[in-house]
């Protein structure tokens, strides 16, 4: 199964227009502004095949998440969950065994494509593709990386830096 993961994203790097691909493989997951923790969960295990997050819900309306004796803390101070940080967290907590990255081909989409995979997949793309063609396609998921709630202008702005590496194919 890793070696067909890895095809696909090379087949993805390499394409001029990757959207069918993705609509049309199982190793991504497709989040929007309403996306729920516990749907966004059960989402990274399927595609990662584990189970491997616990939830607590806190006190303070913020929630706890746990992974291989890990915990991390996510809450805004209005008690909202906002998506950016959770899913930094979750990569956060993952790490070194998982990363989620985000295809920057969904910019502009009314949902964001993410993909979570082991870490030594990632690793072994960007050994074989080169780090800055891989980086190039994918976005790493960190807690200053805004995604969601973008407004329309920084929307273009990356799609349109996304549409000139891409042609380049």
């Amino acid at each position: 199964m890793p070696l067909n993961k890895l095809k696909t994203l090379e087949s993805l790097v390499k394409s001029v227009d990757g959207r069918k691909l993705m609509d049309d493989t199982k190793l991504v997951m497709w989040l929007n502004e309403n996306s729920a923790v516990d749907e966004i969960i059960y989402r990274i295990e399927e595609l990662i095949e584990m189970k491997c997050v616990e939830k607590e819900i806190l006190d303070d309306n913020g929630i706890r998440l746990i992974y291989n004796q890990k915990s991390i803390q996510i809450a805004d101070s209005n008690g909202e969950i906002n998506l950016n940080k959770l899913l930094a967290a979750i990569n956060e907590l993952l790490h070194p065994d998982y990363e989620i990255r985000f295809w920057k081909g969904s910019y502009g989409m009314t949902d964001l494509a993410f993909i979570p995979l082991a870490k030594e997949l990632w690793d072994a793309l960007e050994e074989h593709l080169s780090t800055s063609l891989v980086n190039e396609e994918f976005r790493r998921v960190e807690f200053d990386t805004q995604l969601f709630y973008l407004d329309s202008v920084s929307v273009q702005k990356y799609l349109d830096e996304y549409l000139k590496f891409k042609s380049l194919f």
